[in-house]
């Protein structure tokens, strides 16, 4: 048997549900905390900078990741820019492409240059993990986020995939590899098998899944022996496509189809 506080993957919490995000905080196994707008959404957040700050001020020592919504490149450093000022312990996450399919490297390449540490999310293919790589800057840190349980849906066996993604950013040392999608708990194996640096688990209260994994993580850390053929079951994280009123059908493949809510100034 394996022990989870053994392994060197990080576990990163992914959810939008601020008392589940604060009771994970309390778990030393948690070391990170990624969410988005649609999480945002389906969670009853409606105004994205008030809920962003009480999740910085509750977690002001682990890594934040929030994303951007907007679909055109200048829209979307604009809000990256703004987000970021948010906090120092504060990543931006930026679609690997917009709706439109179009790769947002200039973005990623400004944005790394200027200090942001971007998240980039929903890469599905090992072509865009060498263009990402190319376009972060060696002196800033990164997260790439491959979704290898989107990969595995299809069919696919995603641990070859992350495999060579995990070789690929040995050109940008500072650049993180994370599992993103996990469909099982043995996934956290896969990827401290092959030196992938993340894995998020997903929190919250809106799914049993999510709830179970909760409980699963409340427990201390030295009691959490895992047999490694353990198929526990993640919460399918596959929202559908969505299609942007007033324009042609475009599918984002990204974990934040819908562009709300608003970046909005807290009242007050």
């Amino acid at each position: 048997m394996t022990a989870l506080a053994n392994i060197k993957v990080k576990i990163f919490a992914d959810g939008a549900d601020l008392d589940s995000m604060k009771a994970m905080y309390q778990n030393p196994l948690i070391k990170g905390f990624t969410t988005n707008p649609t999480l945002m959404r389906k969670d009853g957040v409606t105004d994205y900078e008030s809920f962003a700050r009480d999740v910085i001020k509750a977690i002001p020592d682990r890594p934040l990741s929030f994303e951007v919504f907007a679909d055109d490149e200048s829209g979307m450093e604009r809000q990256a820019l703004e987000i970021a000022s948010w906090g120092s312990n504060v990543n931006v996450k930026i679609p690997v492409t917009n709706t439109k399919g179009k790769f947002m490297g200039d973005v990623i390449r400004r944005l790394s240059a200027a200090g942001v540490i971007v998240n980039v999310t929903a890469v599905m293919a090992l072509d865009q993990v060498r263009r990402i790589a190319d376009s972060l800057d060696e002196k800033t840190a990164a997260i790439v986020s491959v979704f290898a349980g989107r990969i595995a849906d299809t069919g696919v066996d995603p641990l070859p995939v992350m495999t060579e993604a995990v070789d690929i950013l040995k050109s940008k040392p500072k650049a993180e590899l994370l599992w993103a999608s996990p469909r099982e708990l043995l996934n956290i194996f896969h990827a401290e098998e092959i030196g992938c640096h993340i894995i998020t688990v997903t929190t919250g209260r809106s799914k049993a899944p999510a709830r179970r994994l909760w409980r699963y993580f409340s427990y201390s850390s030295s009691r959490l022996p895992v047999r490694r053929e353990s198929r526990a079951p993640f919460p399918d994280e596959m929202p559908g496509p969505h299609f942007r009123p007033g324009s042609a059908p475009a599918v984002r493949a990204s974990d934040s189809e819908v562009p709300e809510p608003p970046l909005r100034k807290s009242q007050g």
